[in-house]
């Protein structure tokens, strides 16, 4: 992971403000096999009051802009999340 990205989360306000958003998006990533070619955003699966993992949408930044995905998918995202972690809580 690039340095850079590291010492965003140093101090905290970073993982507070995914938490507050209740997601984490990164549009363009550089982290792949095709550099800049996919963005993702992920939501928490959590179950009793435990994070237990992270649900990730993955898709072509040329066919959507990270906005007009966060807007068409987060909610359905967030469901399916909160599915999951309904069965974990069984």
């Amino acid at each position: 992971m690039p340095e850079p990205i590291l010492k965003a989360y140093e101090d905290g306000s970073v993982v507070e403000e995914i938490r507050s958003a209740g997601y984490a998006a990164y549009a363009r990533t550089i982290l792949n096999k095709n550099p800049g070619k996919t963005s993702a955003f992920s939501v928490p699966i959590v179950a009793h009051d435990v994070l237990r993992g992270c649900l990730t949408m993955v898709f072509f930044a040329e066919a959507h802009s990270m906005q007009d995905a966060i807007n068409q998918y987060l909610e359905p995202t967030h469901a399916l999340a909160k599915q999951i972690a309904s069965r974990i809580s069984r």
